[in-house]
């Protein structure tokens, strides 16, 4: 298996270039190849990749790159787990894989508030948004806290208050 350094095989770094190019490939496979086994091909290389990149990340679920790159590494990691369960009709449900729900999860985990996010790696302290991405995961993985939290982000700065006292009095 040949292919670019990003891909985790041989020489080359393996960061959120994986996952992020990675989730593309995958999707436009899927739209575009109409034969079969060409299809089977690319999806098995697809699930290697994605293989070498989860060998390479930690169980916490942490960006090692830092909050801003979250959105092209656990991010891409849900939204190609998704992928894969859909075009596999469930068959392949890597959607409550306890390092995946990290990822998902970490998200929530490194939160300081009004947009503010515990920092490091190269990227910025303020962190961008992805309300309605983490409700899907939230509800995919039953997961009440992404559920609650992405609730939080989308409420108005005056309502927080009131939707973080209605989580934590559940």
């Amino acid at each position: 298996l040949s292919g670019h350094g990003w891909m985790g095989f041989g020489k080359g770094t393996v960061n959120n270039w994986n996952t992020y190019c990675n989730t593309f490939c995958m999707e436009a496979f899927l739209l575009a190849q109409q034969d079969p086994e060409k299809l089977l091909k690319a999806l098995e290389k697809g699930m290697k990749v994605m293989d070498n990149y989860m060998d390479y990340a930690k169980m916490d679920g942490a960006c090692e790159e830092g909050p801003s790159y979250w959105n092209m590494a656990g991010a891409k990691v849900y939204d190609f787990s998704r992928l894969m369960y859909d075009a596999s009709y469930g068959k392949i449900d890597m959607i409550n894989d306890t390092q995946v729900r990290n990822m998902c999860k970490w998200k929530s985990d490194i939160d300081l508030g009004d947009g503010w996010t515990v920092n490091y790696g190269d990227g910025g302290a303020r962190s961008a948004k992805d309300a309605t991405g983490l409700f899907r995961m939230g509800v995919d993985q039953n997961c009440q806290e992404l559920i609650d939290f992405s609730l939080y982000m989308l409420a108005k700065p005056q309502e927080r208050k009131f939707v973080s006292a209605m989580a934590k009095s559940d």
